[in-house]
């Protein structure tokens, strides 16, 4: 099953605040997982995750404040054995 989760063209500035929501969203997540965890492994291994994330959220941010006009965002969900 596949989700067009976005898909178009957007300013800049409201793709960078769509894709932030979206991060944020997946940081809360793993940041939710970490308080309910039990092993070691799994906090490290969502630790890792919401770095990750945040970098990318850095390097969007530093982007989209260098550039003008728009930007086209196609998002998709793509579930499988679902």
């Amino acid at each position: 099953m596949k989700i067009d989760l976005i898909k178009g063209e957007f300013r800049r500035d409201e793709a960078t605040a769509l894709i932030g929501e979206m991060i944020q969203a997946k940081i809360r997540f793993h940041e939710s997982k970490i308080s309910s965890s039990g092993t070691e492994e799994d906090i490290k291994f969502r630790e890792q995750k919401i770095k990750l994330l945040q970098e990318s959220w850095h390097r969007i941010r530093t982007t989209s404040q260098d550039e003008h006009g728009s930007v086209s965002v196609d998002a998709e969900l793509v579930l499988t054995n679902f």
